[in-house]
């Protein structure tokens, strides 16, 4: 009787980390997407700044070449 209660004890134990090892995991694998979705907006902003910083100069160098 005493060692099933044992048994009992320890496999509810190894349960219970079970479920705490896989929330943690859920958690970090839900981390892990939102900074792949930032990490991708930032590249499109980035993108962005670029492509307007090129066209500025573009109009700065057309206008330096009136005066």
């Amino acid at each position: 009787m005493l060692c099933l209660a044992v048994l009992q004890r320890m496999e509810a134990s190894q349960r219970n980390r079970l479920i705490q090892g896989t929330q943690s995991l859920n958690r970090a694998s839900e981390s892990i997407a939102r900074s792949h979705q930032i990490a991708a907006e930032t590249d499109e902003v980035g993108t962005e700044i670029l492509g307007e910083l090129g066209r500025q100069r573009e109009v700065l160098v057309r206008t330096k070449d009136r005066v």
